[in-house]
């Protein structure tokens, strides 16, 4: 695939043994400036400066999907493997996941900078949202809810994640160096691969309540306590409780490898009486 800046297109080629052949256009009122497909899906993802998002059936070239929500350039994509949810992110800093079958936005999720990177684990669960101004957010796609977040200090160009997204691969900006995060019990499943042993290096995984709230349209980003409203039919709910804060781990290659610097970042604990889970926390090999 190759988009054109000039004409507003991308050209979908195949492969014959005679070379490379045009197979199908795409197009956007305005330059794409990002595309996603799965490896071996039917379906390819488009966003653009006209501020929408197009899906797109690659063999024919028919336009399935036009997403509109987006308030700026698109600038980041990602499809779910089953086709079943896309995420794009824009400069109007949020992050919106979207129904395929429908066109429908699940749910959008505010952030504190214009987004530069967007990844989804294998089946969907979980995405990776990445900001200009050095955020790495995973989120639940289930529940809109913010699941991690972590601080990389400068601009990200890029995430890559492993299939059970307990892994991940981070290009920085202006940065020789590659990290490679941990996101610790992650709710995303194995599939399409066989779970993998989880790692025995967990580094001071702190404890935290069940997450109860239904779905958000509008979730902030790294706000102390949930009060976002809950959306269904129209009709607006309060959440049955607070929601319970993430914390971050980074291990710091000078002190002990069991020694953790913890993030300045307060914690909201749950009144249940029942014993304390293990939250997904992120950490730095």
């Amino acid at each position: 695939m190759t988009s054109h800046k000039e004409n507003h297109r991308m050209k979908v080629m195949v492969m014959a043994e005679e070379g490379p052949v045009l197979k199908n256009k795409l197009s956007h009122n305005e330059e794409i400036t990002c595309f996603t497909a799965t490896a071996t899906g039917s379906l390819v993802a488009t966003g653009s400066c006209d501020q929408s998002c197009k899906l797109w059936q690659i063999d024919s070239g028919f336009l399935t999907q036009v997403l509109v929500g987006h308030e700026g350039t698109v600038t980041c994509v990602a499809l779910a493997e089953d086709e079943r949810i896309v995420i794009s992110g824009a400069v109007d800093k949020k992050v919106i996941v979207w129904n395929v079958s429908t066109g429908d936005i699940a749910h959008s999720l505010v952030c504190s900078a214009p987004l530069t990177a967007v990844s989804l684990s294998s089946d969907g669960t979980v995405a990776f949202s990445a900001s200009e101004d050095g955020w790495l957010e995973a989120w639940s796609t289930e529940k809109g809810a913010l699941l991690s977040s972590f601080n990389a200090h400068r601009p990200i160009r890029q995430v890559l994640n492993s299939v059970d997204a307990n892994r991940l691969l981070v290009q920085l900006s202006s940065c020789a160096q590659l990290p490679i995060l941990c996101l610790h019990n992650s709710p995303a499943g194995s599939h399409p691969q066989t779970q993998r042993r989880r790692s025995a290096r967990t580094h001071s995984i702190t404890s935290l309540g069940n997450d109860n709230a239904g779905p958000n349209v509008e979730t902030k980003a790294r706000e102390g306590a949930s009060s976002s409203s809950q959306v269904g039919n129209g009709h607006s709910v309060q959440p049955k409780s607070a929601q319970p804060r993430s914390t971050f781990d980074k291990l710091d290659k000078g002190q002990n490898r069991n020694s953790v610097i913890e993030k300045e970042r307060s914690t909201t604990l749950t009144n249940a009486p029942t014993p304390p889970q293990k939250s997904h926390l992120c950490t730095i090999i």
